[in-house]
């Protein structure tokens, strides 16, 4: 089954509004036109990796939820006895908070699927690693609350084991410093920076995760977002910038690179590829009505572009 990845378009009001991670901080215009090129850029990636993405439109609504674009906040997709429930999340950033509406509404209107509100503060799939079918690590401490875990852990299934790690400034969440990729074979890769955690995490995650290889990056490839790659099948979607040790050692384990530059929405904006999708692990892509597919909508928003202004 074809693996979906839910991405939400930047609108032409697109810019930083909270301005509350080490690349927006410093910001002080945006690209909005470039911003979408770049979306459709990833979008376009993901499709062509194998990968099924379904677009969640901006809403209308004012002021602008700029933050939609980053849709691994959105929350997460759990199984359950009959249909899947979306958990969703509650941001530690007030100017997101408002979020949770239209994603409610997308996900019972769009998608027909039940939904639950986190009532601590979680950031949603940024913060789960799947590391494979019964293993999950759960990240927290800087923006998740630790008390969020135990709200994560009785979503998923009892057979699930977890791990839990607690992060430090500036890697807010998860996918800015783990990431679980599978090499040539199938074989299970863990990219991990040692100093985005307060303990020892690569001595944990060799206990919990014997059968995987971890490798260690530097903080340079972290804060350029190594682990914010994503893999779709044999793809691995970068942002420019990784370093070629890195790259060779990511090819040599059999994975084919595919840089990306995204200068507004990660140089700016702080969100890499995975932090753009949300991936509905599980939810059959034939299910999902035709019309929010990705490539039934490709010439709309193409068309848009020049709608869009050059800067904010």
């Amino acid at each position: 089954m074809r693996q979906v990845y839910l991405m939400s378009y930047p609108g032409p009001d697109w810019h930083i509004r909270g301005a509350v991670n080490f690349r927006s901080r410093s910001q002080e215009s945006t690209h909005p036109r470039m911003a979408l090129r770049e979306w459709m850029r990833l979008a376009d990636a993901i499709t062509e990796a194998g990968g099924e993405v379904v677009v969640m439109p901006p809403p209308d609504e004012q002021p602008a939820h700029t933050g939609l674009i980053y849709a691994a906040n959105h929350g997460a997709l759990f199984p359950s006895e009959g249909a899947p429930t979306f958990l969703i999340s509650k941001m530690h950033a007030s100017h997101r908070q408002g979020e949770q509406a239209p994603i409610r509404d997308f996900f019972t209107d769009g998608l027909g699927l039940e939904t639950l509100t986190a009532d601590r503060v979680w950031e949603g799939q940024a913060d789960i690693t799947r590391l494979s079918d019964d293993r999950a690590i759960l990240t927290y401490g800087v923006r998740s609350e630790e008390e969020a875990c135990a709200m994560v852990r009785a979503q998923l299934p009892e057979a699930i084991d977890t791990l839990e790690l607690e992060l430090r400034d500036p890697f807010f969440h998860g996918d800015t410093c783990l990431s679980p990729l599978h090499g040539r074979g199938g074989r299970g890769l863990l990219l991990v920076h040692p100093g985005a955690f307060t303990d020892d995490a690569p001595s944990e995650l060799a206990r919990f995760a014997p059968d995987v290889e971890l490798i260690e990056i530097s903080q340079i490839d972290a804060l350029a977002y190594a682990c914010n790659a994503l893999q779709v099948r044999g793809t691995l979607i970068a942002p420019a910038g990784l370093s070629m040790g890195l790259l060779n050692t990511l090819s040599d384990r059999g994975l084919h690179i595919q840089e990306l530059e995204l200068a507004e929405l990660f140089g700016k904006g702080g969100g890499g590829p995975r932090c753009l999708v949300n991936v509905l692990r599980g939810l059959d892509p034939d299910t999902i009505p035709h019309d929010l597919h990705y490539p039934h909508q490709r010439e709309a928003i193409a068309a848009r572009l020049e709608g869009y202004p050059e800067l904010d």
